[in-house]
């Protein structure tokens, strides 16, 4: 079964307005895009893409255009960096469009993220960033389509695996970020999927024992500790446990006396015990107040013995 014509008028339109960005874009001298749109090109552009999306009743062949203009029939001439710079240009009028059709969105982002890691990281992140900033919808229908894209992620979560399993440390931070603000949205997102986090919980705790990822790295990961602990199955304590074990005999100091005063292991090192104090108040768990208390009791007197002392002061209160 062919396209309908809307669709077809739809497709041209957004490839004008492609070939639109592509005709004034340029790269940087560290191979970055970069582009000035002028106010006119900007408007016709603008225009042609609005009455585009208008036409359609779908995103998909949209979708397809943004992360690979030349697989996507535009001309084996576009570029996949023509494709982003679109997305750029239009970002807020786009992401209204894939906010009202936000199920099969997240299902075509995620299933190219492997093949078109970067154009999937930053619509991804952009659609968590619009939603919580410039949908203009009502209050009720905004926190339905937050609920809504936060549970989609989450349910398609596995196929960003080779993200954080395999891939560089960019892939492993891109999928860190987006937790960060899915969790940000909603705080209590974990506890409301716990049945379905499972995923998440694996590759939260991958990285939190992956001894290759330095501990400034750990620093961002530990800041949503909290969440992860409120999981009561004792599978997902299991793991978080063995994680955090790993983490303090692979990449903490016996003794902190053992690292260079003032110097930036100390500092790194200093910060992760005082997240890990903050996450013990946050979260109340008994596998983070055991862990804490191991530290502590490996010297006569902790490098932060006092921030320890207040954080167990505040859970027994």
């Amino acid at each position: 079964m062919g396209i309908s014509e809307e669709e077809s008028l739809a497709m041209r339109l957004h490839t004008n307005a492609l070939a639109i960005i592509r005709g004034i874009s340029s790269s940087s001298s560290d191979g970055t895009p970069g582009y000035y749109v002028p106010p006119l090109h900007k408007l016709t552009g603008e225009l042609l893409l609005k009455l585009g999306l208008e036409l359609s009743d779908s995103v998909e062949s949209f979708l397809l255009l943004v992360l690979s203009p030349a697989e996507s029939g535009a001309g084996a001439s576009y570029a996949a960096q023509d494709g982003l710079l679109l997305y750029i240009t239009y970002s807020g009028l786009i992401n209204n469009k894939l906010l009202l059709h936000i199920k099969t969105a997240i299902d075509i982002l995620l299933k190219n993220a492997m093949t078109h890691p970067q154009q999937a990281s930053v619509i991804l992140n952009s659609l968590l960033e619009h939603v919580q900033k410039d949908f203009k919808i009502n209050n009720n229908k905004k926190k339905e389509t937050i609920e809504t894209l936060c549970t989609e992620l989450i349910s398609h979560w596995q196929d960003l695996s080779l993200w954080w399993e395999n891939g560089s440390k960019d892939l492993k931070s891109a999928a860190v970020t987006l937790l960060q603000k899915m969790i940000a949205l909603q705080p209590k997102l974990l506890l409301k999927s716990a049945d379905g986090s499972k995923p998440l919980v694996t590759m939260y705790t991958a990285m939190i024992g992956d001894e290759k990822l330095e501990l400034s790295f750990k620093a961002v990961m530990i800041d949503l500790l909290p969440s992860f602990l409120l999981l009561s199955s004792p599978e997902y304590q299991s793991q978080l446990k063995g994680s955090l074990n790993r983490l303090v005999s692979l990449q903490f100091p016996l003794t902190s006396s053992e690292l260079p005063a003032g110097g930036p292991l100390l500092n790194e090192y200093t910060n992760i015990i005082e997240k890990l104090c903050n996450s013990l108040v946050a979260s109340g768990s008994l596998v983070l107040l055991e862990l804490i208390i191991n530290i502590m009791c490996r010297e006569v007197r902790h490098v932060c013995e006092e921030k320890i002392q207040t954080s167990l002061h505040q859970f027994i209160s």
